[in-house]
């Protein structure tokens, strides 16, 4: 059973794609890349409480849509979204704070502190709400200090 105290944490991967290029040594321009920065982003949104207890992950792939091989292994109960660049949107925290926290926390005494970094999703109008309703106190660390204050920052992530 999770204490009353989660964190969630959003952590951002970037993949960089390297190629062998040979080429004659009076050749100026050697290598050229055309067409995108070679960079595709994963997001990860986790969960985790004060006693260690791990929410299901949920992951976000830079694509339209979920392909079957990118869920095969994963973790137990992981959900699985897609952005145009692979980063956490209002639709995304929202699928995650109602489908995974609310779900996972439900039986919980209430009230519930889930720690958050400001990011913009966080604060819509139905996540406000919906805490409200479901008797969840949001407490949004200040700006730019999420790499100080944020423990899945400094331990797991950092």
């Amino acid at each position: 059973m999770l204490p009353t105290l989660a964190q969630a944490k959003t952590k951002g991967t970037m993949k960089f794609s390297r190629e062998l290029v040979l080429v004659p040594s009076d050749t100026k321009v050697k290598y050229e890349e055309n067409g995108g920065t070679g960079k595709s982003f994963t997001t990860a949104i986790i969960g985790v409480n004060a006693k260690g207890d791990i929410l299901p992950p949920l992951t976000v792939y830079a694509a339209k849509s979920v392909n079957h091989q990118w869920t095969e292994g994963g973790p137990p109960r992981s959900t699985y979204q897609c952005s145009k660049n692979g980063w956490i949107n209002d639709d995304i925290f929202g699928f995650w704070f109602l489908n995974v926290f609310v779900a996972e926390t439900s039986s919980l005494a209430r009230p519930v502190l889930l720690v958050l970094d400001g990011h913009q999703c966080h604060f819509t109008i139905q996540i406000i709400e919906a805490a409200k309703q479901h008797n969840i106190i949001i407490l949004c660390l200040p700006p730019h200090c999420t790499h100080g204050l944020q423990p899945l920052d400094l331990v797991t992530f950092g």
